[in-house]
Parts: structure tokens; sequence; C-alpha cells
């Protein structure tokens, strides 16, 4: 099982990263191969993969990798440029996939397929930590926008994968200091630096974040000051959904009381109407128990502990507005 570090020759941030990963050392000699140039960690389980084609048009790139190679891809980091009408420099990270985009099955303007969603990897919440720390043990808290964002565009994978980006102008996806951070990020969370990878482990609470605007300031606030890890559709996979990305889903249907969540089950695909129903019980909750009753829908969180291959039962609490409504 190996993680794939995917790059773009046509994405000047994407070869940045690139290179700033190549920089740390260990990676052996460049394969050429049909989908492109390959190179495998001497001390992890760690692929870098340079490729022709844009990334987010790369659907199923992990599936054409393990025939490649003969190595299944357990994870995919894609490393790119990231784009704002604001032209904020910002380091930021996603998962990816068009949940609230219809009709279902079609192509999407930026890659993917409508109505499906990626699984987002495990890491997402510890490479967001330690992108945090180490950005600003390097002064770079000051420049640059430090984020995440919600689930969106292509492309299309079976592994679990997230976005990696520099943006958001041409200035910033070339600027090597932004990309060593990323780096270094990236190794420590792989066990590619002598450290101890980082990898799902059972006992953890799971924040699953529904609503908020792209940036999802409430989320970020949220997992920057805990240890939580972060799912958006099933325990120990992490993302986030913006209110606008909310449409119904094709597939799964959550219950509408969390209390009937069965123990050793992972969270299914919700759709709107559910995820609106449970916030409403958190609104219901609030206005006896906090001062957050006006809390709207697209605010809420449902945190998750004991779930997924666990002996204990799940136990489920709501969070408006950083109040825990239930024990």
């Amino acid at each position: 099982m190996v993680t794939l570090l995917l790059a773009s020759r046509c994405d000047v941030a994407s070869v940045n990263l690139h290179d700033a990963v190549l920089r740390l050392g260990s990676w052996g000699d460049a394969i050429e191969m049909e989908h492109g140039t390959v190179r495998m960690h001497s001390d992890g389980p760690a692929h870098l993969l340079l490729i022709d084609e844009l990334h987010i048009r790369a659907d199923g790139i992990d599936a054409i990798h393990e025939e490649q190679t003969g190595k299944s891809v357990d994870e995919v980091l894609v490393l790119s440029r990231h784009v704002s009408a604001s032209e904020i420099p910002a380091l930021t990270l996603h998962a990816i996939g068009l949940p609230g985009e219809t009709p279902h099955g079609e192509p999407g303007q930026a890659g993917g397929t409508k109505g499906a969603v990626v699984p987002p990897s495990p890491r997402f919440a510890s490479l967001f930590r330690s992108m945090l720390s180490t950005a600003r043990s390097r002064g770079l808290g000051e420049k640059y926008d430090l984020t995440l964002e919600a689930t969106h565009h292509g492309p299309l994978l079976a592994s679990p994968a997230l976005y990696i980006e520099i943006g958001s102008t041409i200035e910033q996806w070339g600027d090597s200091e932004a990309a060593d951070v990323w780096a270094q990020v990236i190794s420590h969370n792989l066990g590619l630096s002598g450290h101890q990878a980082v990898e799902w482990q059972a006992g953890g609470d799971v924040m699953i974040g529904l609503g908020g605007g792209h940036y999802a300031p409430r989320h970020k606030a949220v997992l920057s000051e805990s240890e939580l890890w972060v799912s958006a559709f099933r325990v120990a996979r992490g993302g986030l959904y913006s209110r606008g990305r909310l449409a119904p889903l094709p597939r799964g249907l959550c219950p509408s009381d969390p209390s009937r969540l069965p123990r050793r089950q992972s969270v299914c695909t919700p759709r709107q109407e559910v995820l609106q129903g449970l916030a409403t019980k958190c609104d219901t909750q609030a206005s006896r128990r906090t001062q957050c009753a006006s809390t709207p829908w697209s605010r809420a969180e449902l945190v998750i502990s004991n779930c997924e291959g666990l002996p204990d039962p799940a136990a489920v609490r709501w969070v408006c507005s950083g109040e825990s409504l239930w024990p």
C-alpha cells in the first residue's frame, strides 16, 4: 500500500511542490511509465508521480498507477495551485468531489463527476494542523491565509484523497518557501522524515462538518483548537460540505435521529432533507440549553466518537456555535 503524491507539469504550483518534495531526498531515480514520471521513496510507502495533463482531469489515475506499478494505492495527495477571485495568498487543503451538482453522472466543469464524492484522506485534520504550526514557525502566518476549503472539483478517484494547495496568483505559486512548508508537512505525516506516520487510531473523536462558507471558518476554528479527526460522510474519512453543496445525494440515507446510529457502522452519505432535520434538532436543543437557538442549520456540526470498529456504542453529540448540546 502506497500514498501517491500527484503533480502536473501544466500547473506551476504543482511543479513547485513536486520539486520541494524531491529536495527532501530519499527518492529513487525517475522511471518513465505510460502514465507519467514515477519516483519511489526509499524509506517509506510513497510514490511521486508527475503527469502531463492537469490533475483535475486525471480520473482514475490511482487505478492506472496500480496497474502500471503493481502497488496498491491507499491514498492520493494532489499537489496543486489554488485560485481565488480575491487573490489572497493562501495555503489550503480540501477534499474532492461534486456532491451538490446535478444532473448526477455528468462530467463536472472542473473535473470529476456530478453527484460523486471521493473518500477524503483520514489525515485531513492532521495535515491541516501540521500546516498551521509549520507555516507559523517559519513566519508564513502573516504572509499567507492558512485555511481549508469545502469539498469541490475533480478528479474522480477510488482512493481517499486530498488537494494540497498554494495560492492564489503566479507570485505565490512559485514561492519555494511555501512549497517547502507543504513538503515538510507531507513528509512528517507520511513518516518519510524519521517520524511515525500519522494513522487513524481507534478511540478518537471525529467531527462531521456541515455547511458554512467555502472556507468553512467555524470548522477551521474547531480543528485548530482540538485533536479531532474530521469526516464528511463516513467515520475516519474526512471532508467538509458547504451549504450550497448539500443537494440530495444519490446513495445512502442517515437516520433522522442520531441516537439510532448503530455501533461498528460508518455514517452513511447524507441527504439534504435529513441534514436539515438533524440541524433542526440541534437548534431545538440549543433553544433549551444554550444561547445559540438562532444558529442556522448550515452552521451545525456533528461529532461522533467510539463508532466504526470500536466496542463501545456510538456516542453522538451536537456542537452548535461551540456549545456541546449532548453529553
